[in-house]
């Protein structure tokens, strides 16, 4: 590359875009510099604000912004350089009369009049900002213009989105969206239409990330991956939609399994089996309910072993229709031992693929912040003779060192709500908790306002509600729903 007498970023483009912003440099900023000075350079600088350039775009972009400073000297652009810069190297035609320049040389373009605006060189160049030209742009496309007459509204709606995501990209974002969504709820798909609505949105993205300030990117680059393997499976690369996905599986939880309120996205058979996140896999369960010696005052006989046999009962529905689904249920008299042991064997034997399970209830306190479930003492003992403690950390240390897709503890034990079960960095992991963990400042007793039972049933209902077939995030929200009705039905009872 030359030396720019300026910090233009080239530093980002391959060799081949660098050899075409190096000869558009040399030819027209350097051979013909008494005629021309930096103006053919300030022009595509500004020629990179629209999403795409039309002949007449452009000469009016020409004619509004020409004016410049350049050391001691007033001047301006030279008229041909609207012709110069659509017959240069770096722009493509993409239709008659309309041209896009290649998208990492308007990058930096962009990044060069953005960044270095501040600086007091150029500002005693009296240069337009980004702001300036977008406005513009803004305002000649809500007139009757050329692109609009030959093109239409999607030529009109790439460019408004364009020029107000420089100078309001929050809102910018929400049209975008906003677009997506009805294009894609459509009785029938315009598959152009939302192609170039996609491409615009990850180009849109890629430009803000450039920013010095970053302003305005936080809207775009949580979807920009998405996005990008939608616009895969649109035009039919499949493999390229699958890789993406498989190569960020934090894209699947932008997924969910109903449309309701966010943008559908139909995907075949055979493409959900290659992905790899949502690819049939076995799902493995181990349910437990312990009633100790004792817990019948506050429970009734066997209560907690009631609504580990409900819980088994569902899954077993799911596994009569899924031969993937695997239940150890183990009784009422389980040892702690006993407990840990198929556990460990659960864990140790899961592949990568597999999913496990485990659902816990029964009678629990809380020492030192970790909540310690009872196990049954020794058989005709007394309740307090041989009593054992199923902790927090027992179950978290087994289930972290786990190699599966995802582990879920699904708890109906008092005091649950603390943060040692498992890992809540590890992806995949997922507490289903249904007793908050307090503690009142200087008396060291716990309480809990958790309804005994109605999480499970509310658990229960949910999934049966949901076909069975939900992510944990949906499966939350339809838990909750159903805890609260419940629970607003038992106090109406009641009082």
């Amino acid at each position: 590359m030359p030396d720019f007498p300026f910090p233009f970023p080239a530093d980002t483009l391959s060799m081949v875009e660098s050899a075409k912003v190096n000869w558009y440099y040399r030819r027209y900023a350097e051979e013909y510099y008494r005629e021309y000075r930096i103006g053919h350079f300030l022009l595509a600088a500004y020629a990179a604000v629209p999403a795409l350039l039309t002949p007449d775009l452009l000469y009016k972009l020409w004619q509004n912004f020409s004016r410049y400073t350049w050391g001691r000297d007033q001047t301006s652009i030279h008229r041909i350089a609207v012709a110069d810069l659509l017959l240069s190297p770096f722009c493509r035609e993409a239709g008659f009369e309309l041209y896009e320049m290649n998208h990492e040389i308007r990058l930096c373009f962009l990044q060069w009049l953005e960044n270095e605006r501040e600086s007091d060189y150029w500002r005693s160049c009296n240069l337009p900002s980004t702001d300036d030209i977008a406005r513009f742009s803004e305002a000649y496309h809500l007139q009757s213009n050329p692109g609009n007459t030959r093109w239409g509204i999607s030529y009109n709606d790439a460019q408004s989105f364009e020029a107000l995501s420089f100078y309001d990209p929050a809102q910018a974002a929400q049209r975008l969206f906003s677009r997506i969504h009805s294009l894609s709820a459509a009785s029938r798909l315009n598959e152009s239409e939302l192609l170039t609505i996609l491409d615009l949105f990850i180009k849109t993205s890629q430009r803000l990330k450039r920013r010095k300030d970053g302003q305005g990117y936080s809207y775009f680059h949580g979807q920009e991956g998405w996005m990008n393997a939608w616009k895969e499976l649109l035009q039919t690369n499949t493999k390229g939609f699958i890789d993406k996905l498989n190569k960020d599986p934090e894209l699947l939880a932008l997924l969910d399994d109903t449309s309701d309120g966010g943008i559908e996205v139909v995907l075949s058979k055979g493409v959900v089996e290659s992905i790899h996140v949502l690819a049939p896999r076995k799902l493995k369960a181990l349910v437990v309910g312990m009633d100790c010696d004792g817990s019948e005052a506050f429970t009734g006989q066997g209560v907690f072993a009631d609504w580990a046999s409900s819980f088994a009962q569902l899954l077993q529905e799911l596994e009569t229709k899924n031969e993937s689904v695997f239940i150890t249920h183990l009784d009422n008299e389980t040892s702690k031992d006993r407990i840990l042991e198929q556990w460990r064997s659960l864990v140790e034997n899961a592949g990568e693929e597999d999913d496990l399970l485990l659902y816990l209830a029964g009678e629990s306190t809380v020492e030192q912040g970790h909540c310690l479930v009872r196990c049954p003492g020794k058989k005709g003992a007394a309740a307090s003779d041989g009593m054992q403690f199923l902790a927090d950390t027992e179950i978290g240390s087994i289930a972290n060192d786990s190699r599966c897709a995802s582990v879920t503890l699904v708890l109906e034990v008092d005091q649950c709500g603390t943060g040692f079960w498992l890992d809540p960095g590890k992806t995949g992991n997922c507490v289903f908790a249904s007793g908050r963990y307090e503690e009142r400042n200087g008396s060291g007793q716990h309480i809990d306002n958790r309804e005994r039972g109605i999480f499970t049933k509310a658990m229960i209902t949910g999934l049966r509600k949901s076909g069975l077939r939900v992510t944990n995030r949906q499966l939350f929200v339809d838990v909750l729903s159903e805890y609260r009705q419940l629970t607003q039905l038992l106090y109406s009872n009641s009082g």
